[in-house]
């Protein structure tokens, strides 16, 4: 009986390992919201969003600090850690990441990140939203990493890549705005 079960359960990992492995779907498009866009901005640019990977990170095998999260496509710094204490009033945005899993389906919301940027010290932070916070169980629905509810520095991945679409989103909707009020 229990020869049985023991088959039976590697059986049912054997055939659950592909699809897990699979559930990992690429980053199709990130949407950028803030108050100082008119609209929200879309990155859907394959150059620009296949650079980036969601699964990454601790919980995902990289804890904070090691060489391993080291590895590129991230939009955390992950190697720098939690940011103790970071400047206030700095423009906000809610950045959305849309994966697809399967060719046949549409894109879908996968993970949502809060991002500031500080021109005055050139560096971007990234928060995770923690519990009791908007968009708290997408994210650990997808990827649980055990630091939720933190800021991080972002990655200079992520400031060479999308900082400058953001600024000239935000630079051209600067003068949109100006103009309706």
């Amino acid at each position: 009986m229990i020869r049985i079960f023991v088959v039976v359960l590697a059986a049912l990992i054997i055939v659950g390992l592909p699809s897990a492995a699979g559930a990992k779907g690429d980053v199709v498009r990130i949407v950028i919201e803030g108050q100082t866009l008119a609209k929200p901005l879309v990155i859907s640019d394959p150059g620009i969003v296949k650079r980036f990977f969601i699964w990454f990170g601790p919980g995902a095998g990289q804890p904070l600090g090691s060489e391993a999260s080291l590895q590129p496509g991230s939009v955390l710094d992950w190697h720098q850690g939690v940011v103790a204490q970071r400047p206030k009033g700095m423009r906000s945005y809610d950045v959305s990441f849309y994966c697809t899993y399967d060719r046949s389906k549409p894109d879908q919301l996968t993970y949502v990140v809060k991002y500031e940027y500080d021109p005055a010290a050139q560096r971007g932070y990234v928060h995770l939203p923690g519990q009791g916070e908007k968009n708290f169980g997408l994210n650990v629905s997808t990827v649980f990493h055990g630091v939720e509810g933190n800021w991080f520095y972002s990655s200079a991945e992520w400031e060479t890549l999308v900082r400058p679409v953001v600024d000239r989103a935000t630079s051209h909707d600067d003068g949109a705005l100006a103009a309706r009020r």
